[in-house]
């Protein structure tokens, strides 16, 4: 299983656009099963590094880099499906246990065991 972090980023100067242009960066780690059918994906922190912090982000309003999305693909029997999680969906994951059907190819399917307090 591999896990894209996104997150994204002015970059400057940017030949198509004289205000600097946002940029996708990503992190990359992999995890393997160990012969079970459950993983579990350690906790990671996004660190946007080598961006551009000048002039150019501070006018007319501050732009900082932003996390994107999660891209998660299993690569299992010759297929590859992927699951993609927006910034705004995480909290939808946090406390739960995600059960993923994974067809051999396209996006990958979720539903959710949530854990008592």
């Amino acid at each position: 299983m591999n896990i894209h972090y996104y997150w994204e980023a002015i970059v400057y100067p940017a030949t198509e656009a004289p205000w600097g242009a946002w940029t996708d960066f990503g992190d990359w780690i992999r995890c393997l099963p160990g012969g079970r059918r459950e993983i579990a994906v350690p906790a990671f922190t996004v660190t946007p590094r080598g961006w551009y912090d000048g002039k150019y982000t501070k006018f007319p309003w501050a732009k900082k880099p932003r996390f994107h999305q999660i891209e998660i693909v299993f690569d299992y029997n010759r297929c590859a499906p992927r699951l993609i999680i927006e910034a705004g969906e995480l909290g939808t994951y946090k406390d739960a246990t995600a059960l993923v059907k994974l067809p051999c190819a396209g996006r990958a399917a979720v539903t959710f065991e949530r854990t008592s307090k």
